[in-house]
């Protein structure tokens, strides 16, 4: 006969078994079968990093918490930029394309801000292939701005140290670590082990 377990972390009615179908947590049901590849330390152990055990997957790391706090000065500071220098940027195009640009790029940003605050993964990449993409047309504005207007120039000159310092602790460990096990985390909510 099959008995219903309450989740301790969520509260989720279920079926019992080794985790929560919804948050992931151990139920302390009956324990999985064992597999005939892999124990699942061994598989966890190969994807997260010896650091990694005994860490929380919602436990972010400083260095990641500092880079997030960076990329949100980051965006700030773009936009006290922008609306310094927009005598400027308004004789190249029509304000209300300048406008729009600057709505959709701030709202964009903030969108990947957030994701990476969540710990995904992908935000992070596409934040760096943004960057990479950006760096030579940002160090060619940046000098220009130094021969136009000095402050502009210190201000994209800040933006952008603000920019590789985030990436450096998003790419770097103890961040990179956290980002796998959250992407771990994040799929054995959908997929729980044992029970396909």
């Amino acid at each position: 006969m099959a008995v219903g377990v309450k989740c301790p972390s969520c509260g989720l009615m279920q079926m019992s078994g080794p985790t929560c179908k919804s948050c992931g947590r151990p139920l302390g049901g009956p324990s999985p079968r064992p597999s005939p590849l892999q124990s699942p330390q061994q598989e966890l152990a190969r994807f997260r990093g010896v650091q990694m055990e005994n860490q929380d997957p919602e436990e972010k790391p400083k260095g990641i918490k500092s880079a997030v706090n960076a990329l949100w000065a980051s965006l700030a500071v773009g936009l006290v930029k922008a609306l310094l220098d927009f005598a400027h940027i308004s004789a190249m195009a029509p304000a209300a394309f300048i406008i729009i640009v600057w709505i959709t790029t701030i709202a964009f940003i903030a969108f990947l801000i957030a994701k990476i605050s969540a710990g995904r993964n992908w935000a992070r990449i596409v934040l760096l292939i943004l960057f990479a993409l950006g760096i030579l047309p940002a160090l060619y504005t940046m000098f220009a701005e130094f021969g136009r207007a000095p402050v502009m120039g210190a201000l994209s000159l800040l933006q952008m140290g603000m920019q590789v310092y985030a990436l450096v602790f998003l790419f770097t460990q103890p961040g990179s670590v956290w980002f796998r096990k959250a992407k771990l985390a994040q799929n054995d909510a959908f997929y729980p082990r044992g029970q396909l």
